[in-house]
C-alpha cells in the first residue's frame, strides 16, 4: 500500500532570506508580519513567503484574517484577466491555527529595481540590470516593459482595483525574462497591501483605519493621496490616475538615471511639491523623442486634470512611442565580428557549399 504524505507548508517552503526589514510593510507596527524569499521544493521555484501573525487582541485577529483572506480574493480577481502576466501570481495560500500564522506564497521573480539601483554587488541579478542600463536599445527595451507594465495596471484598474503603492520597492526586474529577450522584464508586486486601505475603514475603527493610511504616504505616491493639511495645495483623494502618476515617477527615475535616490525617497510631505516640481523640470529639458517627452511630463504632472485620464489614454500613446522605435530606431552597428575558424571547421565547409565557392576564397 503506498502512503501519500501531504508537506506542510514549513516543509514544502524552505526559507533562504528574511526581507521584512528591505521594505516597507503598512501594517507591521499593528500586526506581526515576516517576509521570506523561499525555496519551494515542490515547484522547484523561488518563492516570496508571507506569514501573517496572529496576535491574541480580537482586533487585530480581525484584522489579520482580513487581510488574508481579501489578498487571495484580490489577487484571483486581478490575475483572471488576460493582461495580468505582469502581476506576480498568488501560488498558495493557508490558515495554520495551531502556528498562528496566516500564509500567503506568491511568485518571486526576482529584486525590486530601488534594491538593483542602490546595491551594487556581482549578483548576477545585477550583472544583467546594469547590462540593461548600458545597452544601446535600453529605451526601447524600457518602453516595451514599461507597456507590459501598464498592461498589468489595465488588469488592476479592471477589475476595480487601484494599487495605490507603485514605487521603486514594488516593481522587480526579472533577470531571466530579460536574458531570453522577453519583454516583461518587470513584475508588479505587494499591490495587496495598499489595496487594503480603501476598505478598512468599512471594517475598523476610524482610530484604526486612519493611522494605517498615515503610514503609507511614501513618495511615489500621487500628490491628491496626501493630506491637504500637510501640503500646501487642496487634495482631490485618489482616483486610478494617481496609479499613472506613480509608474511615471518610476519611469522617470530610470530614464533619467536619477542616483540620489533617498533624497527622494526619504523627504519629508512638506518637501514634496518641490521635489515633484523638480522632476517634472528634469523632464522637459531630457533630451528625447517629442512623443516620449509629451508621455512622461502627461503621467507625472501635479495637476490631475493634465494627467492621462485612464490606463487605456497612456496605452495608446505608448503604442503609438513604440511604432515610432519600431521604425525609427537605429542598432548600433555589430560588425565586424571577428572569431577564429579552422579550415576544417563544419561551419566553414557549410557556408563553403551555401555559397559554392572553395573554403580559400
Amino acid at each position: 500500500m503506498i502512503t501519500l504524505k501531504i508537506l506542510s507548508w514549513e516543509d514544502r517552503f524552505e526559507k533562504i532570506t528574511n526581507i521584512t526589514d528591505t521594505k516597507f510593510l503598512p501594517f507591521s507596527d499593528k500586526i506581526e508580519i515576516e517576509e521570506y524569499i523561499a525555496n519551494d521544493l515542490i515547484l522547484k521555484q523561488r518563492v516570496i513567503l508571507k506569514l501573517i501573525k496572529i496576535d491574541e487582541d480580537p482586533d487585530i485577529v480581525s484584522l489579520a484574517q482580513y487581510l488574508w483572506h481579501y489578498e487571495i480574493s484580490l489577487n484571483q480577481r486581478a490575475s483572471n484577466n488576460s493582461k495580468g502576466n505582469s502581476l506576480l501570481k498568488l501560488l498558495h495560500a493557508q490558515r495554520d491555527e495551531e502556528k498562528g500564522v496566516y500564509v500567503i506564497v506568491t511568485e518571486y521573480s526576482g529584486p525590486s529595481i530601488r534594491d538593483l539601483l542602490m546595491v551594487h554587488d556581482e549578483s548576477e541579478d545585477s550583472i544583467f540590470f546594469n547590462n540593461f542600463l548600458r545597452t544601446s536599445d535600453k529605451k526601447k527595451i524600457l518602453w516595451e516593459a514599461m507597456y507590459k507594465l501598464a498592461e498589468g495596471l489595465y488588469a488592476l484598474h479592471f477589475s476595480g482595483l487601484i494599487h495605490r503603492n507603485i514605487s521603486l520597492d514594488t516593481i522587480y526586474f526579472d533577470s531571466e525574462a530579460y536574458q531570453q529577450g522577453e519583454k516583461e522584464i518587470f513584475k508588479i508586486g505587494d499591490f495587496n497591501w495598499s489595496i487594503y486601505l480603501c476598505s478598512l475603514s468599512n471594517v475598523f475603527t476610524d482610530d484604526l483605519s486612519s493611522e494605517l493610511i498615515k503610514d503609507n504616504y511614501h513618495f511615489f505616491r500621487a500628490p491628491e493621496c496626501l493630506p491637504s493639511t500637510l501640503l500646501e495645495f487642496e487634495t482631490s483623494g485618489e482616483t486610478y490616475q494617481s496609479d499613472l502618476f506613480s509608474l511615471g515617477l518610476v519611469i522617470s527615475f530610470l530614464i533619467l538615471e536619477i542616483e540620489d535616490i533617498e533624497k527622494y525617497t526619504n523627504s519629508q510631505l512638506k518637501d514634496r511639491p518641490k521635489l515633484y516640481e523638480e522632476i517634472y523640470i528634469m523632464l522637459e529639458n531630457y533630451q528625447g523623442y517629442p512623443l516620449e517627452k509629451e508621455i512622461l511630463l502627461k503621467l507625472v504632472c501635479v495637476d490631475v486634470e493634465e494627467r492621462f485620464q485612464n490606463i487605456n489614454d497612456l496605452m495608446n500613446r505608448m503604442r503609438e512611442l513604440l511604432n515610432i522605435f519600431k521604425h525609427n530606431f537605429i542598432e548600433e552597428s555589430r560588425l565586424p565580428i571577428n572569431f577564429n575558424l579552422e579550415r576544417n571547421s563544419p561551419l566553414l565547409r557549410q557556408i563553403s557549399n551555401i555559397l559554392n565557392i572553395s573554403i580559400d576564397a
